[in-house]
């Protein structure tokens, strides 16, 4: 059921461009904020800190999730996109890893 309300959640942000704004101001809020020290503890405190924060706003538009469950649905989405797709739209950290609010610019262009 909350893998559900993600999806749900990102088809009212497709259609909803107040909602669509408050979370690109939350992703390069986060992103402006990320730690110039790199660390695999400060890397996992910034991308919780951003799922923290969408699932706050997914609560105020009435849908109910966990940061967990937005995480694994992400994974999810990433999952069948076609092979080498993911780096051409995001980029990659100097960690190798993903940058969360890049995954949920993403996300949110559907």
């Amino acid at each position: 059921m909350s893998a559900i309300n993600v999806e749900k959640f990102f088809e009212k942000v497709e259609a909803d461009k107040s909602l669509a704004a408050k979370l690109k101001q939350a992703a390069k809020l986060n992103l402006a904020s990320k730690p110039k020290a790199l660390s695999a503890k400060t890397i996992s405190e910034h991308k919780a800190k951003l799922a923290a924060e969408v699932v706050q706003i997914a609560a105020a538009a009435g849908f109910k999730f966990s940061a967990k469950d937005l995480v694994a649905a992400n994974a999810a989405k990433i999952k069948k996109l076609p092979a080498g797709t993911l780096p051409d739209v995001t980029g990659q950290d100097d960690d190798g890893g993903y940058r969360q609010c890049d995954i949920l610019m993403f996300r949110m262009r559907g």
